[in-house]
């Protein structure tokens, strides 16, 4: 079976099903747990490339309530897998959402993909700026459970060590609704390295959870990943990443499978998971883990009812946005005046260095960017201060720095001026009008240096700069 997902329009035909309210499926049944719009949901991941997939996907999901993330270690390393999940919310606009750090594994041996992991196969978000884990992450999420009372599904993306901690207080165990698993089934054998991975930790998570559904994914080894991934369409940060992961992976089918994208896709949707009416325990062997028929059983399985909606629907949601960015050029930074800002990094407040901060600042607002990383820009002017003091004020209003090699410098006679670039292909050019030169100079021999500075601060943009915006074309 190969599946297809088609063009964008076909994908955003049942973007109505992603928006539709959804009732929260029990563990006995599936129909029968009341209304609700969404299920409250804890995610657990170790942020391996189909993790991150997976949680992009979430991210937009009006039928899932994500209330927190806890990371485990396993395909990335702790603190790569930490700073790989805070830049990834940064860069999707959704830092709202808390970030628990959870177990390390030390002792365990780490896959052969790890580094490929840890790096996100070459298309690495911006590290975290401002972004951070709560403190003391597990046992803050152990009270989260503790106060849902019951009602906290918790999605195991990654190996089972925060399970196991979890459960071993009783307390937030019995707070969990139901722990969902995807895995694949062979018979009775149940395939997954993540219950491989860390054994102990998996054998606890059986023998304590009171509600276990494994998701199958067994007939998603059958979707072409390759084909899917490389036709994502749009200009959100998660379709434009998923664009950069692919040509940064090539079509490297060991790093392209799609396994637990379609599990965070059915968590809040029962009629893309239908479980099946057997309860089971699960018995161990070396490590192979297998279904053992049991009438008083703490597992479920739950089937994937139709592959080919669950992919469109993937498809869809990376298309959807997130929410507004946060940017807001107001002259401030966390708090600080632009003022003091400047004066700080620049040594004073002088007329070239408002007016590159100005144009940095401006950049983003017209590119939608928050600045640092996904923008580049290339300055021309004249190389001899004062003037080439704007390159000082381009960098700190932009964020686009020598040292990040996203700034280029170009000497250049005329009234300068900068092209500013967004990873997405938008483009935005500010040049000073021809005047600025012969006003700066009569401002300072009037008002003097820092007094001309602060004037320019506040002017208006257009009695300052040309803007000059342009859209890329075909953008795919």
């Amino acid at each position: 079976m190969k599946i297809r997902t088609g063009s964008l329009a076909a994908a955003l035909s049942v973007l109505a099903l992603v928006l539709a309210p959804l009732r929260a499926p029990g563990y006995e049944d599936a129909e029968t747990s009341g209304d609700r719009s969404h299920i409250d949901l804890i995610v657990d991941t170790d942020m391996g490339l189909d993790d991150v997939r997976a949680v992009l996907a979430l991210l937009a999901d009006t039928t899932v309530e994500i209330s927190g993330i806890v990371t485990v270690e396993g395909s990335a390393s702790g603190g790569k897998g930490l700073d790989n999940l805070l830049g990834l919310l940064e860069s999707m606009h959704a830092e709202r959402i808390p970030v628990c750090r959870g177990t390390a594994s030390p002792d365990l041996e780490p896959p052969p993909w790890r580094e490929t992991a840890n790096a996100l196969g070459g298309a690495a978000f911006p590290p975290p700026r401002t972004a951070s884990p709560v403190p003391n992450g597990l046992g803050a999420l152990e009270r989260r459970l503790e106060e849902a009372g019951g009602e906290v599904w918790y999605l195991a993306l990654g190996p089972l060590g925060n399970l196991a901690r979890l459960l071993s207080a009783e307390s937030a165990g019995r707070s969990i609704h139901t722990i969902l698993i995807p895995v694949r089934i062979t018979g009775d054998e149940i395939r997954c390295w993540n219950l491989t991975f860390d054994t102990v930790s998996t054998e606890r998570v059986f023998a304590g959870a009171e509600r276990i559904v494994l998701i199958d994914l067994t007939e998603a080894a059958e979707v072409d990943a390759v084909e899917i991934l490389s036709t994502v369409e749009g200009t959100t940060p998660a379709s434009r990443w998923i664009g950069r992961h692919v040509s940064c992976i090539g079509r490297s089918p060991a790093h392209l499978a799609i396994f637990d994208e379609i599990a965070a896709v059915a968590a809040g949707r029962p009629s893309l998971r239908k479980p099946g009416g057997r309860r089971f325990s699960i018995t161990s062997d070396g490590g192979t883990y297998r279904l053992r028929p049991d009438s008083e059983g703490n597992v479920r399985v739950a089937a994937i009812t139709d592959p080919a909606l669950s992919v469109q629907l993937l498809t869809a949601l990376w298309s959807r946005p997130v929410g507004p960015h946060d940017h807001h050029p107001d002259g401030t930074d966390n708090g600080i005046p632009a003022g003091v800002l400047i004066e700080t990094f620049h040594g004073h407040l002088g007329p070239y260095v408002v007016l590159g901060y100005r144009m940095g600042q401006l950049a983003l607002e017209s590119l939608g960017s928050r600045g640092h990383f996904g923008i580049s820009a290339s300055v021309h002017s004249v190389l001899e201060p004062p003037r080439s003091c704007l390159i000082d004020g381009i960098q700190l209003g932009s964020g686009c720095t020598l040292g990040k090699r996203n700034i280029e410098i170009h000497g250049y006679d005329g009234p300068a001026y900068a092209v500013f670039s967004s990873e997405g292909g938008e483009t935005v050019t500010i040049r000073l009008l021809p005047a600025i030169e012969t006003r700066i100079t009569r401002l300072v021999d009037v008002h003097g240096v820092k007094a001309a500075g602060e004037r320019l601060l506040n002017e208006e943009i257009g009695k300052l700069f040309v803007v000059e915006r342009a859209s890329p074309c075909n953008h795919h």
